[in-house]
């Protein structure tokens, strides 16, 4: 959702598709959270879903809703059936394809899922009575409805158990048992496992007894389908999975009771009674070899619970024999948790096991007593009988992460906590990290087990760590039910600690009744809110909704109504922006209405730019400024009755922002010629300058506001300046406008021309306008002040390509300015000259393709060739020796391209400038070579390379050096 928040706020208008929007189990708080953005962002959403109430009702409450319903064709439906029956139907049923189309496709409305399942249950019909009998039972549940699919899914059960092949439905029953009651979807391994148990060989499963995942789903008539993807066995479709958990007392008889035997024999093979595995390697080999055997040590206790025989109660005298107990089912759960090797394996994936980050021994878990077991897994008869025993040690942590009732707390299973705590279990114990039941209840999120230990009177002030309380774990995990038990029994706690906890929770999650009995009691919140060193008590309230509670807090409690939060934003700011107005209202008298957040907004601006004439209102006549950004924030919302409130209610006219600018600015850069006249008639300072020392005209100039500009003209005249000066000083921002449009930036420097202003004048820095255009890079106002008689120099090129000023070099090319001026200073270099020494190798390539002379040479004798190898110009020197420039050019000191190069250490160039035929030889006026001026600054890499061209190493420079013996 963040990210949707992020993406859609960059946007004008956004889109957001939302397809089968009923296949989201719980859809709920997604769509809480997409109105949530659409409220705030204007967001557009399209969604499909099937007609489900409670999704048409979320949507019928936004104003702006429209529904449209959208279904296949009876076309659509028959040309998919044509295509079945041609492909699976048996003769008769290719024989009546007609009657079974037309019938189909009339009952399932244009629903593919029910014309799917429906030929699915037709295709192998032997006879036309048999079609006819189909088709009648599908004809039960009236239009396109829960109903229409329930009568379908009841047709297709009735068929699968009117098989006259008893093994086959029994089959199919078994698949669908496990399918519609496993506490989670099961893999095809799996699956077929679990199928092939048998009461009868509970040794071992019989590896010849397990059937093909397909022969297992086929006897299931189109309700079962595999996901290649994951490898799980399911249901066709939700709708399904919804009939058979509604209908299953119909169709299956005590599954669970079923599924928890299948469980206990295949836990008790005698695969598993070598007890756990050595190696976390052997584990996973018998994961492989026994697929079922995870699910079934997870998920024993579940389907125990489920069951029939879970539901009596087992009452044993202390001290009895449990072998001589007769229960059914718990018989065989409790031999099982009575032999230490097979619950030793089945602890070992309980606890850990090769899927988690961490594998335990034997020695790990040795200490795992039956009981330990029994409650992690909530098998609350057995449990009871083990207790039953003498010597159970109620308090025994052993290696299995703490006492029986820590884990049954830990997992949620409230009659196993009930029966531990009644038989003294120590309620207070901790596990290694300190946490106790209650803690560790908290954070699993059970809070039946939770409200369970609290009314048994556990410390609700227990920490794990010394600070972490189960209250901080509830808020850290988000179960806002616990937070609320837990606040309740702790409000009249007397402890500060408690006492702050208690009152922050409340205030976030909007507990109104708890904070009121705080302050009858006497606890003083304001005290408590004060001492918060991050989050105060009003910001939690204001970030989370909580209206009430803010009202409370302002009002009752007379916390700081300024705080700001992490943002810099004000509380007022957020309501405002939040469109609070209770909050709004109380607020706006007792709060700063000028305080800014990190982005200089006020929560004048805020309601400006949100459009919320009432809050602007509210905060004016509260005395409200109306800032620069405020007004801002209406003129680009293009409200003209909000500017002309804010300029009608404005106090002070000198008030500047951050960029030192006041209203006339803003008016200016909007061309609100309206708001212009009105600030200059009030008195606004047109010469007042912002941090960049524009005034109101300059700002306009650059704007290119041809009106703006003349209407600040005129009114500089007025106030009695100089006419030509204040057009000069135009001219000059005109030349470095950063939005040319033209006619109007023309119309502006002809007007500014028409009032005295000079192209030849010079700045303070000694440029006229033309050259102020040049240096910034500004192509357009070049060519119109060329155009409108500017001097067009020698040296323009030369300037521009030294100004780096890209788009008017090649401007000035192609107007066939001179491209062999040299500039004003005293080394005359040409704009090839500076393009090379830049290393700016398409300046270079326009001013040669135009026809720069290669060989031009400032004072010094450098040539472009020269100053590229020099300033290790790789590119520009390829360049320029592929246009033929002169490699043995010579400066006055008698240096070569290659020479110079060599001295600085830049062996490419050096390398290329030798590729192409440079002299090795070649000597400067003080009879130095390249090598021997590359030796004596320590080029190594150079002198090697020139060292491999065989060069001379005996030749004397004038100060006695040789390449390898410097001077």
């Amino acid at each position: 959702m963040k990210s949707i928040y992020a993406i859609s706020a960059a946007y004008s208008r956004v889109f957001i598709a939302v397809d089968a929007l009923d296949e989201y189990q719980d859809c709920s708080e997604f769509l809480e959270k997409l109105f949530e953005i659409h409220d705030h962002q204007n967001l557009n959403i399209f969604a499909t879903s099937r007609p489900i109430p409670e999704i048409r009702q979320k949507f019928k409450r936004r104003e702006t809703y429209r529904e449209c319903e959208i279904r296949a064709s009876d076309k659509d439906v028959k040309g998919y059936l044509e295509g079945r029956i041609l492909q699976l139907g048996t003769n008769v049923v290719k024989v009546n394809k007609e009657l079974i189309k037309d019938k189909i496709s009339e009952l399932t409305q244009g629903m593919f899922l029910l014309a799917h399942l429906q030929f699915e249950a037709i295709k192998s019909a032997p006879t036309l009575r048999a079609i006819k009998k189909i088709l009648a039972g599908f004809s039960n549940g009236g239009g396109v409805s829960n109903s229409a699919y329930d009568s379908t899914y009841s047709a297709i059960m009735e068929k699968i158990q009117g098989n006259s092949d008893k093994e086959l439905v029994d089959m199919a029953f078994k698949v669908l048992t496990w399918i519609t009651c496993a506490s989670r979807r099961l893999t095809k391994a799996e699956l077929q496992h679990a199928i092939a148990v048998e009461p009868e060989e509970p040794a071992a499963i019989d590896r010849d007894n397990i059937s093909d995942i397909e022969d297992l789903i086929s006897p299931c008539l189109g309700l079962v389908t595999i996901d290649e993807k994951s490898n799980i066995v399911r249901l066709i479709h939700y709708t399904a999975q919804d009939y058979l958990e509604r209908t299953k007392q119909r169709w299956f008889r005590h599954p669970h009771n079923f599924i928890a035997r299948v469980c206990t024999i295949y836990l008790s093979y005698d695969a598993f009674k070598s007890g756990p595995c050595a190696s976390r390697q052997d584990l996973v080999g018998r994961l492989g070899l026994n697929p079922l055997y995870r699910y079934a040590a997870e998920n024993l206790g579940y389907h125990v619970r489920e069951s029939s025989f879970h539901e009596h109660s087992c009452c044993v005298e202390p001290g009895a024999d449990c072998h001589k107990i007769k229960t059914g089912a718990t018989e065989h759960i409790l031999k099982f948790l009575l032999d230490d090797d097979l619950r030793l394996a089945c602890a070992q994936v309980l606890y850990g096991g090769a899927a988690y980050a961490w594998f335990r021994a034997r020695a790990d878990i040795d200490e795992i007593q039956a009981v330990h077991v029994a409650a992690s897994l909530g098998l609350a008869r057995a449990a009871e009988l083990l207790l039953a025993r003498s010597g159970v040690d109620l308090e025994l942590k052993g290696n299995a992460g703490g006492t029986p009732l820590l884990l049954a707390a830990d997992r949620g299973h409230e009659d196993v906590v009930k029966l531990l705590i009644d038989r003294r279990a120590n309620l207070e114990a901790k596990d290694e990290y300190g946490c106790t039941p209650l803690y560790r209840a908290v954070i699993s999120g059970r809070e039946e087990t939770t409200k369970l230990l609290i009314q048994y009177g556990a410390n609700l002030a227990a920490s794990s760590d010394g600070y972490s309380t189960p209250l901080h774990a509830a808020e850290a995990r988000g179960h806002e039910g616990t937070i609320r038990l837990l606040v309740d029994r702790m409000v009249n706690v007397e402890i500060k600690r408690v006492e702050c906890d208690v009152a922050f929770f409340s205030v976030r999650y909007g507990y109104e009744d708890i904070l009121r009995s705080m302050l009858k009691r006497g606890v003083d919140l304001k005290g408590l809110d004060a001492g918060k060193k991050y989050q105060s008590f009003l910001w939690a309230a204001l970030r989370h909704g909580h209206e009430d509670v803010v009202r409370l807090l302002l009002v009752d409690v007379g916390v700081d109504p300024d705080r700001k939060g992490w943002d810099g934003r004000s509380p007022l700011l957020f309501a405002t922006e939040r469109g609070w107005e209770g909050v709004v209202r109380l607020l706006v008298d007792k709060a700063d209405l000028e305080a800014e957040d990190w982005n200089y907004r006020t929560p004048l601006s805020v309601a400006v730019n949100a459009r919320r004439r009432d809050f602007v209102e509210q905060l004016l006549e509260n005395g409200a400024l109306v800032t620069p950004r405020a007004l801002r924030d209406a003129l680009e919302n293009k409200d003209e009755d909000m500017v002309n409130l804010l300029l009608e209610r404005k106090q002070d006219l000198k008030g500047a922002d951050y960029r030192g600018e006041t209203l006339l600015f803003t008016a200016v850069r909007y061309r609100h010629e309206a708001g212009i006249r009105l600030l200059i008639s009030e008195g606004a300072n047109i010469e007042a300058e912002n941090k960049d020392r524009e005034t109101p005209l300059l700002a306009a100039v650059r704007g290119a506001s041809e009106a703006v500009v003349i209407l600040l003209f005129e009114a500089s005249i007025k106030i009695g300046r100089d006419k030509s000066e204040v057009a000069q000083k135009a001219l000059f921002a005109a030349a470095n406008a950063y939005g040319f449009k033209s006619p109007e930036s023309e119309n502006i420097i002809d007007y500014l021309i028409k009032m005295g202003a000079d192209l030849e004048a010079e700045d303070e820095y000694g440029e006229t306008a033309l050259l102020i255009a040049i240096r910034c890079n500004q192509k357009e106002i070049v060519g119109c002040l060329l155009k409108k008689g500017a001097r067009s120099t020698a040296n323009l090129v030369s300037h521009a390509v030294r100004s780096n000023s890209k788009d008017v070099v090649g401007f000035l090319i192609d107007k066939g300015a001179d491209l062999e001026g040299v500039d004003d200073t005293d080394y005359g270099r040409t704009a090839l000259f500076y393009a090379a020494k830049q290393g700016n190798e398409g300046s270079v390539r326009a001013l040669v393709e135009a026809g720069a002379d290669l060989e031009a040479h400032d004072k010094n004798g450098d040539t472009p060739l020269s100053v590229s190898a020099r300033d290790n110009h790789k590119a520009v020197v390829e360049f320029l020796l592929n246009r033929g420039a002169y490699i043995e050019t010579k400066n006055k000191y008698g240096r070569t391209p290659l020479f110079i190069a060599a001295q600085r250490g830049h062996v490419e160039i050096v390398g290329l400038l030798v590729h192409n035929g440079a002299n090795l030889e070649t000597s400067d006026n003080r009879y130095r070579t390249p090598r021997s001026i590359a030796s004596k600054n320590g080029h190594e890499s150079t002198v090697r390379l020139l060292a491999d061209k065989e060069a001379d190493w005996e030749t004397e420079s004038e100060d006695g050096g040789t390449p390898l013996v410097p001077a």
